[in-house]
């Protein structure tokens, strides 16, 4: 997931299943540029995830499916 953020800014990516269950939550300080960060859902059951980006002045939500 890519977004442009401030510097210094704390940002949060978390991934839930489609039941609302939390399954990772990932916290950063924002460098100034892109915040990209990767997870592996290897693990995880195939299916649609929820993906939650949260900083202090905003949340983007979005979903992916993994097969």
């Amino acid at each position: 997931m890519l977004k442009d953020l401030p510097k210094g800014r704390n940002a949060t990516l978390e991934f839930y299943n489609i039941n609302g269950q939390l399954m990772e939550r990932i916290t950063s300080e924002t460098d100034g540029s892109y915040f990209s960060k990767s997870s592996s859902f290897s693990s995880q059951a195939d299916g649609v995830y929820i993906v939650r980006l949260s900083t202090e002045k905003e949340v983007l939500v979005g979903k992916f499916v993994k097969w």
